[in-house]
């Protein structure tokens, strides 16, 4: 499977945020409140916050993570 990710900022057309978490070295799920699946936190951008904002946001909301750092990785 191939995959490329972009910088934030790179489109405008952006609409939701997918976190892929790790926490000591294992991926972090919720299970989703409305289905009976584990999945990544994500969520949509509010119209007033920058995708890197809502994944903060997310993150926080869905994990209850306070500190934390997200870091892009550029596939080229």
């Amino acid at each position: 499977m191939a995959f490329k990710t972009y910088p934030f900022h790179t489109f405008s057309h952006y609409f939701s945020v997918d976190i892929m978490a790790v926490y000591h070295g294992k991926w972090i799920f919720c299970m989703h409140k409305n289905r009976t699946t584990w999945e990544h936190p994500s969520g949509w951008i509010e119209a007033d916050e920058t995708p890197l904002e809502a994944a903060r946001r997310e993150l926080f909301e869905e994990t209850g993570a306070v500190y934390f750092a997200i870091v892009h990785t550029l596939n080229e």
